[in-house]
């Protein structure tokens, strides 16, 4: 008997470890109802733990009710990362109703190497945060862009998928955030690091090191979006020749999908929370209409940050870096308009 129940124990360890480490194991867990959804309740208080900011992002959003009828393409591909990822249903939807043909690609799954044309005229869209366009644009891309190579036999095309497939299966990286949800599942270990995350920022005015509690305290803002030394910040100085140098390695991606065949490829620069909600808490940098305006940019762009600054109420829920419902028909809005 002691045996069977060291070994049951065992297993429940092992399970926990294997899930903890393991992405795919740890959404299975999220799909099938095992664990909770910890980006359903707003990555931001994820972080924080401030009860005040717990979140329920809208799992379905309306479109916008002037978006129009009519979108000269027979398919759209849209690549982008957890801003599309959170409305693709509904982008499918609103496309299929116009006898459209809508694939979204993750940035987290592919690259924009590979995107290829389905049903002409297609148009591709390349969505991406404010807070990653520089990180991005300004070496990633254009690095892969010269350095890319089908893989073949000779070039260990089979080294480089068993490499892949164990990087899928047991990443580097979040490792140590999806244990602290498997620790941190149960409602009552929740309410004591909730109280804890209150007594902290109450006494101390301290929170988690990747969020930032906004001058108002109603909303959290990410703190690589507000901290003017990173890089991803609205806060990080940029000059004139870097806009310029983005323009470029942007307009080579858009020659090389031009040349694949897509009828159009749109830039779509989605702003960073801080930017729409207090860009006063520092000198903005202007990322977005920088670059937009630019005559060194050839792709066109899908301008959602206008609409969005000059919005009023709240585009983002407090306790999450992505946009509410309304944010989301602004967006939807830009995109049919440029499309059009």
């Amino acid at each position: 008997m002691n045996a069977i129940l060291r070994w049951a124990v065992i297993g429940v360890l092992l399970l926990i470890y294997a899930t903890g480490v393991s992405p795919e194991l740890f959404h299975r867990a999220i799909e099938r109802g095992m664990l909770a959804d910890p980006e359903a309740e707003g990555d931001l208080y994820k972080f924080s733990r401030l009860a005040k900011f717990r979140t329920i992002r809208d799992l379905h959003c309306d479109p916008p009710e002037d978006a129009g009828a009519m979108i000269p393409y027979k398919s759209v591909v849209v690549l982008g990362d957890s801003f599309i990822d959170i409305q693709k249903n509904d982008l499918e939807r609103f496309f299929e109703e116009r006898g459209v043909a809508f694939r979204y690609v993750s940035y987290n799954r592919s690259s924009v190497w590979l995107l290829e044309p389905d049903a002409a005229p297609s148009a591709a869209v390349l969505e991406i945060a404010e807070r990653g366009v520089r990180g991005r644009y300004n070496v990633f891309e254009t690095e892969r862009l010269r350095n890319f190579q089908v893989p073949t036999a000779e070039t260990g095309a089979l080294h480089g998928a068993l490499s892949r497939l164990r990087l899928k299966i047991f990443p580097p990286d979040g490792v140590s955030e999806r244990f602290d949800e498997l620790l941190s599942n149960s409602t009552g270990v929740r309410a004591a690091i909730e109280l804890k995350a209150k007594l902290t920022y109450r006494l101390f005015g301290r929170t988690h090191p990747k969020v930032i509690v906004s001058r108002s305290g109603e909303t959290l803002f990410f703190t690589e979006e507000y901290d003017r030394t990173l890089v991803s910040s609205s806060f990080s100085p940029l000059d004139d020749a870097e806009v310029e140098h983005l323009a470029e390695n942007i307009n080579a991606i858009y020659s090389k999908l031009k040349a694949k065949g897509f009828s159009e490829v749109f830039l779509s620069i989605v702003p960073n929370k801080v930017s729409v909600e207090d860009p006063a808490a520092g000198r903005y940098n202007h990322l977005i209409e920088r670059l937009q305006q630019t005559e060194a940019l050839v792709m066109p762009s899908i301008d959602a940050y206008t609409p969005m600054k000059a919005a009023a109420g709240p585009l983002y829920y407090s306790g999450d870096t992505h946009w509410n419902c309304e944010g989301r028909r602004i967006w939807v809005k830009a995109l049919t308009q440029a499309l059009n």
